[in-house]
């Protein structure tokens, strides 16, 4: 009647982020078909809280990895190009009332 979950024991840790996904998305689908009793509900409901945790650490790791590498390249870039970004859209400005002299004949 009902299968036997990928892990007996429900506070044992996926391989991996994508392990943990397939194994939630499989249980989700047992329960909502009534394949299970309700001791075995209650069993793959706290698996599936584990499963869940360990998806939200996943993605909360990958996310300030994410954060580091952003940091990383946004300071290689950030520092000095924010400041000149300043003095370019002057220059930018500038050499925009400088084109409409030359072509308005020197009106602009």
């Amino acid at each position: 009647m009902a299968r036997s979950s990928k892990s007996s024991d429900p506070s044992v840790a996926p391989k991996s982020f994508e392990a943990a996904l397939e194994e939630l998305e499989s249980t989700v689908e047992r329960m909502e078909a009534g394949e299970l009793s309700l001791e075995q509900s209650l069993a793959a409901h706290k698996r599936g809280l584990v499963l869940v945790q360990y998806c939200q650490n996943a993605l909360s790791q990958a996310r300030q990895q994410v954060q580091v590498l952003e940091g990383d390249v946004l300071k290689a870039f950030g520092t000095t190009p924010s400041s000149d970004d300043e003095e370019d859209e002057d220059a930018e400005d500038d050499e925009g009332d400088d084109d409409h002299g030359a072509i308005y004949g020197g009106r602009g």
